[in-house]
């Protein structure tokens, strides 16, 4: 009996500790650690639990890293409970069950060997610094979620982060230097964004927001607000220069904060804010310009820049006291006195003191040149290169040379960039080089002169000439060169590179100084050229290209020309071909016909006729066909009449006639391209009236009982549309 009440005690002790556990209840009274015990080992000293919420209970098995959360309601805030909360250096992966609804402050802070999570459908909130410097691969964020809180996944390590749509608050700082992060999409359901939520992510180049956000909108993954007045978020790991659109009144606080390798930002005309920080760490922006439009510019905007020159204007308000901490700054330009400056709220000399800048007050140029072209010592056939760098709106460049012993300067053609480069040639020593900058508004400034000095090496005597041939024929290139100061060996060879090809092509076997091919279709505007070699000392000097044209047969070497010609004067065309058995065909077109037409019996290549009034504008042109049937057309030729000054040389001449005779009508008149309309006016009317359809210089009528006293004249118009009128000439009964 003894025996039996001992084991049904023992059986009530264990039933005890398995529903309570270590004084830990299992959420809604349904988990059993006993089996989770199955699963693991259960050695006292590996197994950890404890609460973390009013109904929620957590158990961490040390041994194996696997932490397991169940319950419901809100987790707790861990800093308020530090005592009951799990060694978070052992967890290296996380399970939950249960209802749970919002992850609590520091919740896993630092809990740095967890590499993925993956949250419960039912969290609505994830709590400040919740996963704080956590070491994660991959998150999994829940539909149900609706904020993230301040430094929620600071420091962390995914690569890819979904925002959930129903999200609405993400708070400061929340995903502030997640190390792996490229792009983010900001869901259309968010309303609140903190500043520097993603900022210091060194590899996201890219925010987005979702179409049909009320709150925020992107500028090629430039955080906006809807409206796009206010710049917020500049991605830390853009690389490529940004240009803030017109529309932007606004830079927030921290934008650009961290945009180490951001090259260059343009601020738009009607800027009036600069927050705080707003351009901390930009290592590599050179130059800025604060428009004219900006009141005021925050504390830290410039924190440690490394800015070339910085131009600001007397129409600031307020600059912040810190505004140039720990920044370096070569040249100041301040387009206003030294007194402006300093009576602008909280500015002073020692505000840029610490920045090593050279100071320039009463600074007017609208141009800012930042790098100088840098001259070069080299020799012949070297490539180049020239750079300037200007500050300034919708710049233009355009480089200008002048050789050694030149008075002026010579624009260098088809040189229009910041950058530009060219093969020297011996022409070239001496010589000096400089960059015209024009800006939007007609400003110039020119950078300084750079000097060149060439050396020759080897020197050409023969460049390789362009060469036009057929497509099976053989094509010759040919240089001539000689060692400069010594009798030495010279190497050859050649290049190609093909019509629309990107590089020069190595052309094997063709190693002398003059070689041959022959010619196929597929060489038509292709590009030769040869190197030449020094063998002794291994230096080379490139020849000039030379270009093939590959020319179907026949081919015209001399197009007929436009003449200038006047009513029967004879007119000559002439056009020269090349090829076998050529046969020629000239067509026509008249001023405003639609089609060409064959001129009959034209059939040589030189072509006469007389003008006649008709030719004003004619256009000719000759078909040229070789005897294999291939053809050519030539250029159309114009014909254009000499201007003759409009004038009527003879009057119409009034008639005496009787009801039913014929009378007749002419003027004559000198000019171009000459048209009539005549007019008449019975006896008794008061206005002349058009004569339809009498439209020649010579016109006729049968006079009819109406035309007693009735008189006529006509208005001669010549192509250029200046008119004449005639006198007028009257018709009287007999």
């Amino acid at each position: 009996m003894r025996f039996k009440k001992l084991t049904a005690l023992l059986l009530s002790f264990a039933l005890f500790l398995s529903v309570c556990g270590s004084g830990v209840l299992a959420a809604d009274g349904e988990e059993n650690y006993g089996e989770w015990d199955s699963e693991w080992d259960s050695t006292a000293d590996n197994i950890q639990t404890g609460k973390c919420g009013d109904d929620i209970n957590w158990r961490l098995n040390k041994s194996t890293g696997l932490l397991r959360i169940s319950g419901s309601g809100e987790m707790w805030s861990r800093n308020d409970h530090e005592s009951s909360f799990w060694s978070q250096s052992y967890v290296n992966s996380v399970e939950f069950s249960g209802n749970i609804t919002s992850i609590g402050d520091n919740a896993f802070d630092h809990c740095n060997a967890t590499q993925a999570i993956t949250l419960p459908d039912t969290v609505e909130s994830i709590g400040t610094e919740a996963f704080f410097y956590c070491s994660f691969q991959n998150i999994s964020l829940p539909s149900s979620l609706k904020r993230i809180g301040s430094r929620a996944f600071f420091c962390n390590y995914f690569t890819e982060l979904n925002l959930p749509q129903g999200l609405t608050t993400v708070e400061s700082q929340a995903f502030f230097s997640s190390k792996k992060l490229t792009e983010v999409t900001v869901p259309k359901s968010v309303t609140s964004l903190a500043a520097k939520a993603f900022g210091d992510c060194q590899k996201l180049t890219r925010i987005s927001v979702e179409k049909g956000s009320a709150a925020y909108s992107d500028d090629g993954g430039v955080l906006m607000n809807a409206a796009r007045t206010e710049l917020l978020a500049c991605p830390a790991g853009r690389k490529e220069e940004y240009v803030v659109p017109d529309s932007v009144t606004a830079i927030h606080d921290s934008a650009f904060y961290t945009c180490y390798d951001l090259p260059g930002i343009i601020l738009p005309k009607n800027l009036k804010t600069i927050g705080n920080s707003a351009f901390a760490y930009c290592h590599s922006v050179e130059v800025m310009e604060i428009p004219p439009s900006v009141t005021s510019v925050g504390s830290y905007a410039f924190n440690d820049c490394r800015l070339k020159a910085l131009v600001m204007s007397p129409t600031l308000q307020s600059v912040g006291s810190k505004c140039f901490v720990n920044a370096l700054i070569g040249h100041f330009y301040f387009r206003g006195s030294w007194e402006e400056w300093d009576a602008i709220s909280d500015t002073s000399a020692s505000m840029l003191r610490n920045t090593g800048a050279e100071y320039h007050f009463n600074y007017t140029d609208r141009i800012l040149i930042t790098e100088q072209p840098a001259g070069f010592s080299s020799t012949v056939g070297a490539t180049l290169a020239f750079h300037v760098k200007a500050y300034g709106d919708d710049l233009k460049y355009q480089w200008y040379y002048k050789k050694k012993g030149a008075a002026d300067w010579s624009i260098w053609n088809g040189h229009t960039t910041a950058s530009t480069s060219a093969r020297a040639n011996i022409s070239w020593d001496g010589m000096q080089l400089r960059c015209k900058i024009t800006d939007g508004s007609g400003n110039t400034v020119y950078s300084d002169a750079c000097k060149l000095s060439v050396s020759e090496i080897i020197h050409i005597i023969k460049q390789p000439r362009n060469v036009t041939a057929s497509a099976g024929k053989t094509v010759t290139f040919s240089v001539e060169a000689e060692a400069v100061g010594d009798s030495r060996e010279l190497s050859y060879q050649w290049y190609f590179k093909k019509k629309g090809a990107k590089a020069w092509s190595k052309w094997n076997s063709h190693t002398t100084a003059t070689t041959t091919a022959i010619a196929n279709e597929s060489w038509n505007g292709m590009q030769v050229y040869c190197e030449i070699g020094d063998v002794l000392w291994g230096n080379y000097c490139p020849t000039q290209t030379a270009t093939v044209t590959i020319c179907q047969s026949p081919v015209i070497t001399s197009q007929p020309a436009d003449v200038e010609a006047s009513a029967g004067d004879s007119v000559r065309f002439t056009v020269k071909a090349q090829g076998t058995g050529l046969t020629y065909q000239w067509y026509y077109k008249k001023k405003g016909a639609a089609v060409w037409s064959k001129w009959n019996g034209h059939t040589a290549a030189t072509t006469s006729a007389t003008v006649n009034d008709t030719w004003n504008g004619i256009q000719l042109y000759c078909v040229v066909k070789d005897a294999a049937g291939n053809t050519v057309d030539s250029d159309a030729a114009t014909v254009t009449f000499k201007a003759v000054d409009l004038k009527i040389v003879s009057q119409p001449q009034s008639v005496t006639a009787r009801e039913g005779d014929s009378v007749r009508f002419t003027v004559k008149a000198q000019g171009t391209g000459l048209t009539y309309q005549w007019y008449y006016k019975k006896k008794g009317a008061a206005v002349w009236s058009k004569w339809n359809g009498h439209t020649s210089a010579t016109t006729t009528a049968t006079v009819n009982a109406t035309w007693n006293g009735i008189q006529l004249y006509c208005v001669v118009t010549d192509s250029a549309g200046n008119t004449v009128d005639s006198e007028a000439a009257e018709v009287t009964f007999e």
